[in-house]
């Protein structure tokens, strides 16, 4: 009986071992489960140079505990990374929907073929995650790696795309602010504040009102004043319009 159980032992054992030198193909080395399932192979070779009974009988459900957890741990690895791709997805949508949107590539001449090898990258990535091979999982899990980076790198880029675009904005608001201002002041300087005074003149023709004698320099004065009150009106308006951060 000793006999039987040894060789059963050595045979789960052996297959256990194997599963577990399979499993770097799936997780890292300095990964924490895949170091105690190499502690858990070094316990069941202690048992069994024991060579007792009871001592292979606990070696051999190690062994076979270790063949379990190899297939489900390459599962939730596999479930953990299309997790991940998934979300890789979600966000470098938001991007791809930001760029097409976007009104200013001109400045930005990198970003579309930054997010198309992203694209590519990621789709690939999302193919070989679903096979049950560990060498297409470790070119899934590179290319998930890859897609990180490159998204990280959007994150800059779309910051930078996101202030210029706030800036030209701003810029328009305040030139079209300005614009209307400024002819607001032109009109009451040329023609709303000298008629009123005409009408005032002529109705009261004792009124001492000297302001219009010179009339070129009354437009002089009226015309900067009108442009440093437009320009003001522009900047309060402008700020008013200005989303806060």
């Amino acid at each position: 009986m000793l006999e039987r159980i040894r060789r059963e032992t050595e045979d789960v054992g052996q297959a256990a071992e194997a599963k577990v030198k399979a499993m770097i193909e799936w997780l890292d080395e300095e990964n924490e489960i895949y170091q105690e399932n190499k502690t858990l192979v070094d316990k069941i070779r202690q048992l069994a140079a024991q060579d007792s009974y009871l001592g292979y009988i606990e070696a051999k459900d190690i062994a076979t505990s270790l063949i379990s957890r190899y297939h489900l741990i390459q599962k939730t690895v596999r479930i953990n990374l299309l997790r991940q791709i998934a979300s890789q997805d979600n966000h470098l949508r938001r991007y791809e929907i930001y760029w097409r949107e976007y009104p200013l590539k001109g400045f930005f001449r990198t970003v579309g073929p930054l997010l198309h090898e992203t694209r590519q990258k990621l789709n690939y990535a999302a193919t070989l995650a679903k096979s049950d091979q560990a060498n297409a999982f470790k070119q899934a899990r590179r290319m998930a790696e890859e897609t990180a980076s490159g998204l990280k790198e959007m994150v800059t880029i779309a910051g930078r795309m996101t202030f210029l675009e706030n800036v030209i904005n701003v810029l328009r608001s305040f030139g079209k602010y300005l614009l209307i201002a400024e002819v607001i002041a032109f009109v009451i300087a040329a023609f709303v504040i000298p008629i009123g005074s005409s009408a005032i003149t002529h109705l009261y023709p004792d009124l001492n009102w000297a302001v219009f004698e010179n009339i070129e320099q009354y437009h002089k004065h009226a015309f900067g004043i009108g442009s440093v009150a437009g320009f003001l009106v522009a900047i309060v308006l402008t700020l008013r319009d200005t989303p806060r951060s």
